[in-house]
């Protein structure tokens, strides 16, 4: 039990570096990546989160009732970090889905044009097969 324990401390401590290590990068280089680096980042974000997510249950299982409550405010702290780092990928990754600023007005609003189509005059049927 006691080494399964030591041997998630140190599962968490690489996970931890590995999410500094990417969150100093895109805080570096954010505004300079392309669509496909923002999603490989975003898709090693996700990994870490989930490796994360799963290191932590396994420390839940196996620690103190005491100690229960520091991993939970320890993984809640780290948690928030990934979804902030996924927000800012997902505002980037954003930008290049976007309208075309040359179709929209300034609210945001697409430009429509209304024509005016002439009326038309439909012939009625009475119900009579002579006509």
């Amino acid at each position: 039990m006691e080494e399964k324990m030591k041997g998630l401390k140190t599962q968490k401590k690489v996970t931890k570096s590995s999410l500094t290590r990417l969150k100093n990068k895109l805080d570096k280089y954010i505004n300079d990546l392309d669509l496909i680096d923002l999603n490989v980042r975003r898709s090693r974000l996700v990994k870490i989160s989930d490796e994360i997510e799963a290191i932590f249950n396994g420390i839940f299982e196996t620690c103190d009732e005491k100690e229960i409550d520091e991993y939970c405010e320890e993984k809640e702290v780290i948690m928030d970090e990934c979804d902030e780092l996924l927000a800012n990928l997902d505002r980037s990754l954003l930008k290049f889905s976007k309208i075309p600023e040359s179709n929209t007005r300034p609210g945001g609003r697409v430009d429509v044009v209304e024509i005016k189509l002439p009326t038309l005059s439909l012939p009625t049927f009475s119900g009579t097969i002579d006509e």
